[in-house]
């Protein structure tokens, strides 16, 4: 009978106080006003709310996390947790200069945080944590910002209905390479 009074007032919380969790949001993300609109934060806040409702009875191993998951852990203090939000706010800072002299890939920097936000997965018991792989992309986004290589492309059409993360051309060369960034997981 505790555990469901204990989800009752939860899931509640998270109903009527979701505001407290976008203000941290924004806190580490600042730009992500402009990046998510009302509708997009009601998508959110749905979605976190049927993914805490589908743990039965306290018997599920929450294995999966999201970018929510992560800020909420770094406020109460967790060093692994504020290790990666210390991450996030840098590379948020740094590309965010990149982007004002590059506004080309403005959209890109902006998909990129969008999708890190929205990105969790539904079943609590994945072992594929999707937000992961957007913080990879920013991580080396960063890394390309500051690096002496130009960045070409984001998301560069492959002409074969894909397309790759990144293209680049290498500093003091003609040569250009196309690459995707790779998130392992689980080893």
């Amino acid at each position: 009978m505790c555990y469901f009074i204990k989800r009752r007032k939860v899931l509640n919380s998270l109903r009527n106080n979701f505001r407290v969790i976008e203000n941290q949001i924004n806190e580490v993300v600042p730009c992500c006003a402009s990046i998510l609109k009302n509708k997009d934060w009601k998508k959110i806040q749905n979605r976190y709310i049927d993914r805490f409702a589908c743990i039965d009875h306290g018997n599920t191993i929450i294995s999966s996390s999201a970018f929510i998951d992560i800020i909420i852990i770094a406020s109460n203090k967790d060093p692994l947790a504020m290790a990666v939000i210390y991450h996030v706010k840098e590379c948020v800072k740094k590309i965010s200069l990149y982007v004002e002299s590059h506004p080309q890939f403005k959209s890109a920097f902006q998909n990129i945080l969008r999708n890190m936000i929205m990105s969790f997965d539904q079943d609590v018991c994945s072992t594929n944590n999707d937000f992961k792989n957007w913080i990879s992309e920013l991580s080396v986004f960063t890394y390309l910002c500051q690096s002496p290589h130009e960045i070409i492309a984001i998301e560069k059409s492959l002409g074969n209905g894909k397309s790759a993360d990144f293209s680049c051309k290498i500093s003091g060369s003609q040569e250009q390479y196309t690459f995707d960034v790779v998130t392992y997981q689980n080893i």
